[in-house]
């Protein structure tokens, strides 16, 4: 009985090789596909020759990203089949097995009613069940190293989104500072002045917009993972480590800092 039953859970985890074999080259073909046809991706480092949309590496990661997202969709259907497949070959290899011995497999039931037998079958059994556990901890541990990758490649592909971001942000920053020097700057031309404030407000929202925050005013107290202090000033009408000169306004995305505030500290 206890043979039969190792013999089922061995077929089982035999049916199950094939589909799970599957997972990690699907999972290649989507993670490779999907990163390198992202637009972000290919315009922030500027691969469009390479990686365009009517380029030959172009296609062949959309087919890439095509057949791994296929696969991903439909892996309960391969499951089913790759079980079905494994079950019936391994029943028909049995009915052929079983066929020319019919006659002896009769006596064979006798047997389990004398005690000498007992130890043959203890045996037999082990094996198998150290077989049995070693296909199950490998197809464990096959599933672990999956589900790694899969975390991996999710957290590159929000790594290389958000850098990428920054570093537009980067880009538009020195627009910002121009724009508060000129805003800074006494005029008698309201004109001018209006439609400066208007663009450093325009700028303020396309930044708000993409989850940017503006820090580093007067007053504040020092966070040396915020500011960067290139001054110290002795003074006592200020309380120790508060900021007395903002010089260039810091920003950040979320945790991300895009650039340190600089500023002048009170002793």
């Amino acid at each position: 009985m206890k043979d039969k039953i190792f013999g089922v859970l061995q077929r089982v985890g035999r049916s199950f090789m094939l589909p799970i074999a599957i997972l990690p080259v699907a999972g290649l073909l989507l993670g490779l596909g999907s990163s390198f046809t992202n637009t972000t991706t290919i315009e922030t480092y500027g691969l469009q020759w390479l990686l365009g949309d009517k380029t030959i590496l172009h296609a062949l990661l959309v087919i890439m990203n095509a057949v791994g997202s296929a696969i991903f969709d439909n892996l309960p259907l391969i499951f089913a089949v790759g079980v079905a497949i494994g079950m019936a070959k391994k029943e028909k290899e049995e009915v052929k097995k079983q066929t020319p011995e019919e006659t002896p497999q009769e006596p064979v039931e006798e047997t389990p009613k004398e005690k000498t037998p007992e130890e043959p079958k203890q045996k037999e059994i082990s094996p198998w069940e150290e077989k049995y556990n070693s296909e199950h901890d490998a197809r464990l541990r096959l599933a672990a190293e999956y589900d790694n990758f899969r975390k991996r490649t999710t957290k590159e592909k929000e790594q290389s989104y958000g850098n990428g971001k920054a570093d537009a942000v980067t880009k538009m920053l020195p627009i910002y500072d121009n724009l508060e020097r000129a805003l800074n700057q006494p005029t008698e031309d309201a004109a001018y002045k209006k439609g400066v404030e208007l663009t450093m407000t325009e700028l303020l929202k396309i930044l708000n917009g993409l989850g940017v925050e503006v820090f580093g005013e007067v007053g504040d107290t020092f966070d040396p993972n915020l500011h960067n202090a290139v001054m110290h000033l002795d003074s006592e009408e200020h309380d120790e480590n508060v900021i007395t000169q903002v010089f260039q306004k810091g920003f950040k995305m979320g945790d991300k800092i895009v650039r340190f505030a600089m500023v002048q500290v009170a002793n």
